[in-house]
């Protein structure tokens, strides 16, 4: 119960942080895939495509508070999911 607790916090951070910094609509979020975030040095690549302009952009999360929000959401995804959506809802 804790996990999963502490899954949809980090993930409702994830989801704040990446929609703030990058201007996003949901549907960009909903389509957002794992793939679509760089790990580049100490900042975060990010990747939006399939936009409601047809232009993909990208934009970078940079400071080590947001990088360690994303990299603790990333370490409680389950390493079994199959699913290449970066949002996951725990069950």
């Amino acid at each position: 119960m804790k996990d999963k607790f502490q899954l949809d916090f980090d993930c409702l951070q994830v989801v704040l942080i990446i929609e703030v910094r990058g201007a996003c609509r949901c549907n960009e979020l909903v389509n957002f895939k794992i793939g679509d975030v760089d790990n580049v040095k100490s900042n975060l690549l990010v990747k939006i495509s399939h936009t409601k302009t047809n232009k993909d952009r990208s934009f970078i999360i940079m400071g080590e508070q947001y990088l360690s929000i994303y990299r603790k959401y990333v370490a409680l995804r389950p390493k079994d999911f199959i699913e290449t959506r970066f949002l996951i809802k725990p069950k």
